[in-house]
């Protein structure tokens, strides 16, 4: 319990913001894994990549890890995480958004999946940004 209370005493609004973008990115990996389990066989396999699944568990688990330690610029590398995978997933999304644009179903993929991952990953980027600006 001493270890959860020291990690927390004397923090401020930057700390704050890379822990729940971490905390976040962790769980929007999870639930990206856990959709695709579910569906797969069916059309999203176009969407899914393993390594936008990694680097924002590597993103989120580091930023948890790296704020313990109070790097100076332990928050740098998990933002690198999320931007990468978060282009990452707007690359894969670009396909089943251009057969809606379109009306002809050749790439494949899931939209509403696409957008909703999309979303989840840029909520992740957003505060962790914010966060390398505040102490």
């Amino acid at each position: 319990m001493s270890f959860v209370k020291n990690y927390f005493k004397d923090r401020k609004v930057g700390f704050y913001l890379s822990f729940g973008a971490g905390a976040f990115a962790v769980i929007a990996a999870i639930v990206y894994l856990s959709v695709y389990m579910a569906t797969k066989g069916q059309e999203i396999d176009r969407v899914f990549s393993v390594l936008n699944l990694v680097l924002m568990l590597v993103g989120g688990l580091g930023a948890i890890v790296l704020e313990h330690f109070r790097f100076k610029f332990g928050r740098l590398l998990p933002v690198i995480c999320y931007s990468v995978a978060f282009a990452g997933h707007l690359v894969e999304a670009a396909y089943p958004l251009a057969d809606a644009l379109t009306g002809v179903a050749f790439l494949g993929g899931n939209l509403m999946l696409a957008i909703v991952f999309t979303v989840l990953f840029a909520v992740s980027v957003l505060p962790a940004v914010v966060s390398n600006f505040l102490e």
